[in-house]
């Protein structure tokens, strides 16, 4: 990571990573994973991007749990890259 980051210093990078544990193979969907890369990055933001707030918005006004579809998480990974 620091190589990376060192490699571009002037520049804003976006820089994520997941760390998969053979043991929890049942946990590591391609959306828990995106959704995992897209917090880290969301973090590092000054404000949060319009499609972040619209897909919060979207699944918390459903009253049972629902998750993202893989589009949806596809579309806010490339929107905060």
């Amino acid at each position: 990571m620091d190589h990376v980051k060192n490699k571009f210093p002037e520049e804003e990078v976006g820089i994520a990573y997941v760390y998969c544990d053979y043991k929890d193979q049942e946990e590591q969907t391609s959306s828990s994973l995106i959704a995992c890369l897209a917090k880290q990055l969301a973090a590092r933001k000054e404000h949060l991007p319009q499609q972040l707030v619209n897909l919060y918005e979207k699944l918390t006004e459903k009253s049972e749990k629902i998750r993202s579809n893989l589009e949806e998480l596809k579309v806010l990974l490339l929107s905060l890259g």
